[in-house]
């Protein structure tokens, strides 16, 4: 905490601060100058619930933010239920994402091997998140995917990404 309020002090010619893991509301005094930007990536609930987090506290502590980021609709859908009064401060940024490159390189088999190339020509589910158990919630997908095989499902699944979760 000391070492924050240290490197905030240091702070002159910053203007606005966006704060990524909504932390910051820690530091109400230091960041008073600032304009201050929340920045959601997350379902809120899930994450009030998982972190045991006061709904209505948290609410408080987000009122604190000049704007307040989210990243798809559903996510701004989900903070004004929880958060009606704050909905003139939500902003939508989708995430950025070169959908083109993706699509083109979905499309494209030149760097995959004999190997790869057969695995695409079966049918499978595929997920593709950073790997955190957390937030992502693979235990749930993974429980589904274990009733259907139970159940027939011929499918394969495959999850990619990196993260805490991987092992």
């Amino acid at each position: 905490r000391k070492r924050y309020k240290n490197y905030i002090s240091c702070l002159n010619d910053v203007e606005v601060i966006i704060d990524f893991d909504l932390s910051l509301f820690k530091f109400r005094k230091e960041i008073a100058k600032f304009k201050k930007i929340a920045f959601i990536h997350t379902s809120l609930s899930k994450y009030l619930k998982d972190e045991d987090i006061d709904i209505k506290h948290y609410g408080k502590n987000l009122a604190y933010y000049d704007k307040i980021i989210v990243v798809s609709q559903e996510m701004k859908e989900e903070v004004t239920g929880l958060y009606p009064d704050l909905e003139d401060k939500l902003e939508l940024i989708y995430n950025s994402l070169d959908f083109d490159n993706i699509i083109k390189k979905s499309l494209s088999e030149n760097e995959l091997n004999f190997d790869d190339k057969k695995l695409l020509k079966q049918e499978f589910f595929l997920s593709v998140a950073r790997l955190d158990t957390r937030h992502k919630d693979f235990a749930t997908l993974i429980k589904a995917y274990d009733m259907l095989k139970k159940e027939g499902l011929k499918e394969k699944l495959y999850i990619l990404g990196t993260g805490d979760g991987e092992k």
